[in-house]
């Protein structure tokens, strides 16, 4: 079922059931996949329709469902709304990703106002959000870079491009420039929406009572000491001992697995009930030379750390609250709620791999049956309930898109002569 409300439709439908009237086209691929071939047949069956994507790991969800089926899935999610436009851009990261980030947001919308129709009010200013994949390693400085071209206070959603084996084969892809591919880049789709929107990024774990400072850092992911003490020694003694086999090992070991356990967090404020929100970080590597720990994101010298934990049935339970929370604090009605894009940690689905078709179902009925798709990270990009845009690993990013118009239309008569337009 195709749903239809002022104008906007999305569907998780394959796109030849759509036909001509797509606007906008969310594909996603595992790294497994023709890429090329895949995406030339989504330019053959939607001309000229702007589109986005990069590689899953596993697979996706959608509906009820969390298809993995031999690690080798293809998802598609589609957009009519008429009066809206997008933009799609990719580009390369440099040995400067914030520089490049911003580069890119400028020349995207530089693009974008060139061409868009100054009589449509739904596209003045800046987008309703912006859609973003970045491969995994500068996604905080992406942000800070993006940040600088549309401010803070404008969504910046998505997820880091994944693979199935942590082998680097994961790529980012979009219409521009007739459909480029990049390995080690970045894509972005400034969109243009007729609906109001609503997004934000949350952790599926708790925060303990063990914490410390992180006292000497090695570059922006690289622990050397927390509390003037070894990183590896403080974070093994706060999670009990988790690691003393590893630490046996005279070689680096990556401990992806068993820290989707133990994540690290940083503490970054509270909600609007007072309740503490916190952005989770996953650690990668012990470097033994060191003693010292190497995460999937950011942080500096004399940050606060505190040690979270989650079990298998909070993260299932906590990704439809996800999706509850979003709804509820946006002032929509279920019923207005038309469609979602959602950001699932890899890492947060193999933890819970037996129980994602439950945490499917709980996402769809959070939604009202709206029609979703859910992505496979390696990293997580989202607004926080303070309204700033933050890069995070175990979490859930997720973008609810409603039947409520942004542009309210004023009428003149009875003959529907258009006087003014307000954006709200």
């Amino acid at each position: 079922e195709i749903l239809r409300v002022t104008g906007v439709q999305t569907c998780a439908l394959p796109i030849c059931q759509i036909g001509g009237s797509a606007s906008f086209i969310y594909v996603s691929m595992t790294a497994t996949h023709d890429h090329e071939s895949g995406l030339a047949k989504i330019r053959e069956m939607a001309r000229g329709v702007p589109y986005t994507g990069c590689t899953t790991c596993q697979g996706c969800m959608t509906g009820t469902r969390s298809e993995r089926t031999n690690h080798k899935v293809c998802g598609v999610w589609v957009m009519h709304d008429p009066e809206g436009d997008f933009e799609c851009y990719n580009f390369e990261l440099s040995d400067d990703p914030l520089k490049a980030a911003e580069k890119a947001g400028k020349a995207s919308y530089q693009n974008f106002t060139k061409r868009r129709d100054s009589n449509n009010p739904v596209t003045r200013g800046k987008p309703s959000f912006v859609w973003v994949h970045s491969a995994p390693g500068p996604e905080d400085l992406v942000l800070v870079g993006l940040a600088k071209v549309f401010g803070n206070e404008l969504p910046l959603i998505g997820g880091s491009s994944a693979d199935n084996d942590i082998s680097g084969s994961w790529k980012q892809w979009s219409s521009h420039g007739g459909g480029k591919l990049t390995g080690a880049g970045c894509s972005i789709s400034l969109c243009y929406v007729s609906a109001m929107v609503q997004g934000q990024l949350f952790t599926g774990y708790n925060a303990t009572g063990k914490q410390g400072i992180a006292t000497k850092c090695d570059g922006l992911r690289h622990i050397l000491e927390i509390d003037n003490r070894p990183a590896i020694t403080v974070y093994n003694e706060w999670t009990g001992g988790a690691y003393d086999e590893f630490l046996k090992d005279p070689e680096d070991s990556i401990i992806l697995g068993p820290s989707s356990l133990f994540p690290l967090g940083q503490l970054c404020g509270e909600d609007q009930d007072g309740e503490p929100f916190l952005r989770s970080m996953h650690p990668h590597l012990i470097k033994k030379q060191t003693n010292s720990l190497t995460l999937f994101s950011d942080v500096k010298e004399g940050e606060q750390l505190v040690m979270m934990a989650g079990t298998k049935e909070n993260l299932v339970n906590r990704i439809a609250g996800v999706a509850t929370h979003i709804v509820r604090t946006s002032g929509f009605t279920l019923q207005e709620v038309r469609g979602a894009l959602l950001v699932f940690c890899a890492g947060c689905m193999m933890y819970a791999s037996d129980s994602m078709e439950v945490a499917a179902g709980k996402v769809s009925e959070a939604l009202g049956g709206a029609p979703y798709i859910g992505v496979h990270t390696f990293g997580e990009q989202g607004q926080f309930p303070d309204g700033m845009n933050r890069h995070g690993n175990l979490m859930f990013s997720c973008l609810v898109i409603s039947s409520r118009r942004r542009v309210i239309k004023l009428l003149k008569d009875r003959k529907s002569t258009r006087l003014n337009s307000v954006t709200r």
